[in-house]
């Protein structure tokens, strides 16, 4: 009797193991696929990062004579950062501070340089041909650090921290900083 008994115990505990195996497979493809499912739903209201990136924005650090050293923030996926474990203190869903990369813009002679200033009013001439255009043409010399700028580019820089401008566009500050505003009494 126990010759048999054993053996047939190891064949029970074998074919247990394999259903709670192949139950647990079940469910959790089934969990992937319903996290495909929701995720894609998502997407709806927070779209995923994009493959491919072809411009940024920021703060000039340094004007050389043919490279900017521009301040920017580091692409995030966003679904991923309201996802994220929030640090103490934080509500869950808070979006996590991005952070700030250092990119090195070449400049070359094919680099289109222009400033929107939203400041500047159209000339009644302008207004006649309806083609008042907000930009004009800068040299880099004109960009100082502490600028605004963004910086276009013909290849995919989302990994990339030098890269050659195709365009790069300055902002001209309308308001002065907010820390220069005059503050309201109370």
């Amino acid at each position: 009797m126990q010759k048999t008994f054993i053996p047939s115990l190891i064949i029970v505990i074998i074919i247990a193991g394999l259903g709670g195996y192949y139950l647990g497979m079940q469910k959790a493809n089934k969990t992937e696929a319903e996290l495909a499912r929701y995720q894609k739903a998502l997407e709806t209201f927070v779209p995923p990062m994009p493959d491919e990136i072809l411009s940024v924005s920021g703060e000039v650090k340094v004007a050389g004579a043919d490279y900017l050293t521009l301040e920017a923030s580091a692409p995030i996926n966003i679904l991923e950062n309201l996802l994220a474990e929030p640090k103490s203190g934080e509500p869950l869903g808070a979006l996590q501070t991005p952070k700030m990369e250092t990119r090195k813009i070449i400049v070359s002679s094919d680099t289109e340089i222009v400033k929107i200033d939203p400041s500047r009013f159209p000339t009644s001439e302008e207004l006649s041909k309806g083609e008042f255009i907000m930009e004009a043409k800068i040299k880099l010399s004109d960009i100082k650090a502490g600028d605004n700028v963004t910086v276009e580019a013909s290849e995919n820089i989302k990994t990339k921290l030098d890269f050659t401008a195709k365009k790069i566009t300055l902002f001209v500050r309308v308001l002065p900083p907010a820390e220069e505003l005059p503050v309201a009494p109370r």
